[in-house]
């Protein structure tokens, strides 16, 4: 398999599916190394002890497998600037 033969979306809360689910989906396809990468805007409970937590307790399920945090997407220039295209076409088109 390749680097991003599986990638599987997921929550922390609200919906679903969960981060064990995603996690035992994709484990179940064959993944060898899972990496969990933050969608979220600010570095709150959710990035920094949340999240973390739950990669524990599958790391714990899960030895043979290797997890990778990655930073989340942050507030990056590149999002203000997605951001703002989307307003001046959403102005522009009206």
């Amino acid at each position: 398999m390749g680097k991003w033969d599986m990638v599987e979306a997921c929550f922390l809360q609200l919906a679903n599916p969960g981060l064990t689910e995603a996690v035992e989906d994709i484990i179940g396809r064959g993944a060898k190394r899972v990496v969990v990468m933050p969608l979220l805007l600010f570095s709150g409970n959710h990035v920094m002890k949340d999240i973390p937590e739950e990669i524990v307790k599958e790391q714990k399920k899960f030895p043979e497998v290797e997890f990778c945090y990655a930073k989340s997407i942050g507030a990056d220039e590149r999002i203000a600037q997605i951001t703002r295209e989307r307003i001046e076409a959403a102005i522009n088109h009206v």
